[in-house]
């Protein structure tokens, strides 16, 4: 039987879970922190000190990002798809937009990944089971998020619009990085990271002079409880990955077996005839 079609294992469906309850508090995070923090230095830190942590762990592992100006500059447009543009626009969206109402606005990414493979890319089939799937998936969104939260759709236009513009991001982000199936996971996501640091710090600095601030306490333990959980969600991410890869080759090296036996069946037949 083929890998996608035996019935998740337990552990992933957990950190699948335990993925949703991650992603879907750092809104809550956010809101907080942009209380007393500029969005944009708010998310020049998240980036700055996420990208420094994957460089250690990356150290840790004896992995070394490559040198190439062509794979620097897909980093940096996945930086920008992944980060840095949908980063800041949300960050700056729930400084109006209930963090209930950006969930469900965000939880559109696979709608309009499907869009974007159907209209543009695609590198992959698009079914109507697969659009009924992501349909579903939204709806699930707003009855755990609660539908109340779409009480609010359309009173602070601006900022809605931001968070579908960062949704739309991440849809492209999600597509163009499978260009990184030749690299370590951990190397797309620390490059990434660090060009956006790259990018967002001087902007900050300019904008905002973070030294002239004055954060509340809830503020800083926000930021800090955003950086552990998109450690935490990173880590998980990676795991499920590589559990994935490997049921991917634990049945190709099954079938391989399989037809090697069949082949050894045949030509002892063979020689008895």
């Amino acid at each position: 039987m083929a890998p996608n079609s035996a019935r998740p294992p337990v552990a992933e469906l957990a950190l699948l879970a335990l993925l949703a309850m991650l992603w879907g508090a750092s809104y809550t995070f956010i809101k907080i922190g942009v209380e007393t923090i500029p969005p944009v230095t708010l998310i020049a830190a998240r980036t700055l000190i996420a990208g420094g942590v994957l460089l250690v762990v990356l150290r840790m592992r004896g992995l070394r990002l490559p040198r190439d100006g062509a794979t620097w500059r897909s980093f940096a447009v996945q930086a920008c798809l992944n980060s840095v543009f949908p980063f800041t626009l949300i960050a700056w969206a729930e400084q109006s937009v209930d963090a209930g109402l950006a969930v469900i606005l965000n939880a559109m990414t696979p709608v309009f990944t499907f869009l974007v493979t159907w209209l543009w890319s695609r590198h992959e089939a698009t079914t109507f089971r697969k659009f009924a799937g992501v349909t579903i998936g939204l709806l699930g969104t707003c009855i755990i998020v609660g539908t109340q939260a779409l009480a609010h759709v359309g009173q602070e236009l601006a900022g809605q619009l931001a968070v579908v513009a960062a949704t739309i991001c991440y849809a492209g982000a999600a597509i163009f990085g499978r260009s990184f199936k030749s690299l370590d996971p951990i190397m797309p996501a620390t490059g990434s990271l660090v060009s956006g640091a790259v990018m967002l710090v001087p902007v900050s600095l300019v904008l905002d002079r973070p030294w002239t601030l004055r954060p509340s306490e809830a503020s800083i333990l926000a930021l800090g409880r955003i950086h552990i959980q998109h450690s935490q969600s990173m880590m998980a991410a990676r795991w499920m990955k590589a559990r994935k890869w490997q049921a991917r080759r634990s049945y190709r090296v099954a079938k391989r077996r399989q037809c090697l036996s069949l082949l050894k069946q045949r030509s002892i037949r063979l020689r008895s005839l």
